[in-house]
């Protein structure tokens, strides 16, 4: 039986990479100062350690679409500040995948995608009716290849 026997100072050294690299990570990644819920516009709003503030509208955000202003308002920022949490709720969300846009599961983001597509399908505006009437003029629709 081959036993791999960690000494201490062989643990001592991994301790101190792990610290280093955490360190080093929360010196690239977005980290936040503050966040608030605005419940007029039904947006939450953050604001970064660096300066940078961002928003986004609850409505598109998994877990909080149906949520009432109340338990909004309780949002809290996790320890390291890269995580937003809302204990009544139980949902969390990190700070990196909201600012690259990601508000959820890959379900919940099929879904919201799927839902923003059939809604600006079903818009009408004078642009679309003029070129579906330009696309009459021309016979309409090509037809399928059977």
């Amino acid at each position: 039986m081959n036993s791999k026997v960690v000494t201490s100072e062989a643990l001592s050294r991994q301790i101190a990479q792990a610290q280093k690299a955490g360190v080093q990570a929360l010196k690239l990644e977005p980290v936040a100062a503050k966040v608030r819920f605005e419940s007029r516009s039904r947006r939450v709003i953050v604001e970064l350690k660096s300066g940078i503030s961002f928003l986004f509208p609850v409505d598109l955000a998994e877990g909080l679409t149906e949520a009432g202003n109340v338990d909004l308002k309780k949002v809290e920022l996790t320890p390291s500040g890269q995580g937003l949490h809302w204990p009544t709720l139980d949902v969390d969300l990190s700070i990196p995948h909201l600012l690259q846009g990601f508000f959820g599961s890959k379900t919940w983001m099929r879904s919201l995608f799927s839902e923003m597509g059939r809604k600006g399908g079903s818009r009408q505006s004078p642009l679309k009716t003029q070129a579906s009437r330009c696309n009459g003029k021309l016979g309409g629709r090509p037809r399928k290849a059977a």
